[in-house]
C-alpha cells in the first residue's frame, strides 16, 4: 500500500466518526428540544442506519391575534403541505461522497504513477551517463594511455635518432672537408719541396756551366756556389715545411674540436631522451593510478547519484576526467615544443660544426732560389740570394 492509499484509507475512518457523532448530536439536541425541526432522518444517514422514507411536512406559522376581530381570539393561518423528500433521491449525500473519495484515490495513484515514472526515467538517464563515463575510462585506461605513450616516447625517440642522425653526417662531412684540407697541404708541400730541389738542381748546373766558360770550372768557385744555393735551399724548404705544419696543426686542432663538439651533443642526446623516457613512463603510471581511482569512485558515485536522482559527483567526476585529458594534451604539446627546441639546438650545432670544417688557408709557396750570376765591378761573380754572412761572405 503506497503513502496516498493509507492517507485515503485514514480520511475514509476519520469522515465516518465525525458523521456518526454528527447524527448522535443531531438526536440529542432535537429530543431536548421536543423535534422542533421535520423529520428528514438526517441524523440516521449520518450515523449510517437505515432512512425510513419521510413523512409529509406542514410549515405552521407562528400564532398572533388579530386584534382586528370582535372577540379578539387568536387568528391561526392556513397550513401549507409539502412533498416529502424521498431518500431515494438522485442527489445522495452518501453516493456523492463516495464517488468523490474514488476520484481522489484514482488522482493519487495516477500522480504516483507518474512520479515513479519520471524518477525512473531520471535514474535510467543519470545511469547511462556513469556507463558511458566508465566506458571511457576503460578506453582510455586500455588504449588512450597506452597509444598516448607509444606516441610521445616515438616523438623522442624520433628526435634522439634525427639529432644522431644529423650530428653523425655533419660529422663526417667536416672531417672529409678537414681531411681534404689536410691533403691539399701535404700535397702543396711535397710539390713545393719538389720544386725547390730542381731549381736548385737546375741553378747548380746553371752555375757550373757559367763558371766553366770562364775557366774557374774546378776552382772553389764551384764549390762555394753550391753552398750559397743549398743554404737558400734550406730556407726555403724551411719556410714551406714550417707553414704547412702550422696548417696541419690547425686542421688536428678543427677535427678534435669537431670530434669534441659532437661527443658532448650526442651525450646531451642521450641524456635528454632518458629523461624523456623517465618522465613519459612517471606520467603513464599517474595517469593508470588516477583512471584506476576514478572508476573505482566512480562506482561509488553511481549508486549515490541513484539514490539521490541527482548528477552532482557525475558532474564532478567527468570534469576530473577532462582535466586528465587536458594534461595529456598539455604533456603532447610541451614534448613538441622541446622537439622543436632540440631541433633547433641540433641546426645551431650542426652551424657550429660546419664553421669549424670551414678552413681555407693560404698555402705557402717556394720562392726562387739563387737567379741569374752576376758579375761586380771588380769582376767577381757574386750569387745573388745567398745572404752571405760576414765570414761566409764570398766573392768569386
Amino acid at each position: 500500500m503506497g503513502i496516498f492509499d493509507s492517507y485515503s484509507g485514514a480520511y475514509r475512518d476519520t469522515g465516518s466518526w465525525l458523521a456518526n457523532l454528527a447524527g448522535k448530536t443531531i438526536d440529542t439536541v432535537g429530543g431536548a428540544l421536543g423535534n422542533p425541526l421535520p423529520e428528514l432522518n438526517i441524523s440516521e444517514w449520518l450515523q449510517g442506519k437505515p432512512v425510513q422514507a419521510a413523512e409529509p411536512y406542514t410549515q405552521q406559522t407562528s400564532v398572533y391575534t388579530d386584534y382586528n376581530t370582535p372577540t379578539g381570539l387568536p387568528v391561526y393561518p392556513s397550513t401549507t403541505t409539502t412533498s416529502p423528500i424521498s431518500p431515494t433521491s438522485p442527489i445522495s449525500p452518501t453516493s456523492m461522497t463516495e464517488q468523490q473519495q474514488v476520484n481522489t484515490d484514482q488522482g493519487y495513484d495516477a500522480a504516483q504513477q507518474e512520479a515513479n515514472r519520471l524518477m525512473e526515467q531520471q535514474r535510467s538517464e543519470i545511469g547511462g551517463a556513469y556507463d558511458s563515463y566508465l566506458s571511457s575510462l576503460d578506453q582510455m585506461l586500455n588504449q588512450g594511455l597506452s597509444s598516448q605513450r607509444t606516441a610521445q616516447e616515438n616523438i623522442v625517440g624520433g628526435q634522439y635518432q634525427q639529432g644522431m642522425s644529423d650530428l653523425g653526417l655533419q660529422k663526417t662531412q667536416g672531417l672529409e672537408a678537414l681531411g681534404v684540407q689536410k691533403n691539399k697541404t701535404i700535397s702543396n708541400q711535397d710539390k713545393n719541396l719538389k720544386n725547390l730541389a730542381d731549381n736548385v738542381r737546375n741553378m747548380l748546373q746553371a752555375g757550373n756551366i757559367y763558371l766553366g766558360s770562364r775557366g774557374a770550372g774546378d776552382s772553389s768557385a764551384g764549390d762555394m756556389f753550391s753552398y750559397a744555393l743549398n743554404k737558400q735551399q734550406t730556407k726555403v724548404r724551411g719556410d714551406v715545411m714550417n707553414q704547412s705544419s702550422e696548417i696541419l696543426g690547425e686542421i688536428g686542432r678543427r677535427e678534435t674540436d669537431l670530434m669534441r663538439i659532437v661527443e658532448n651533443e650526442e651525450r646531451r642526446l642521450a641524456t635528454e631522451k632518458n629523461t624523456k623516457i623517465n618522465e613519459i613512463a612517471n606520467w603513464f603510471s599517474n595517469a593508470q593510478q588516477q583512471i584506476q581511482t576514478a572508476k573505482a569512485q566512480g562506482q561509488l558515485d553511481k549508486a549515490t547519484d541513484l539514490s539521490s536522482i541527482s548528477r552532482t559527483l557525475l558532474d564532478r567526476a567527468l570534469g576530473a576526467l577532462n582535466t586528465i585529458e587536458q594534461t595529456t594534451a598539455n604533456r603532447r604539446s610541451a614534448l613538441d615544443q622541446w622537439a622543436i627546441n632540440n631541433a633547433n639546438n641540433i641546426s645551431q650545432v650542426k652551424s657550429n660544426l660546419s664553421q669549424v670544417a670551414a678552413f681555407s688557408p693560404t698555402l705557402p709557396t717556394a720562392g726562387r732560389v739563387g737567379g741569374n750570376i752576376n758579375v761586380d765591378a771588380q769582376g767577381n761573380m757574386v750569387v745573388p740570394g745567398a745572404n752571405w754572412s760576414e765570414e761566409e761572405e764570398r766573392r768569386v
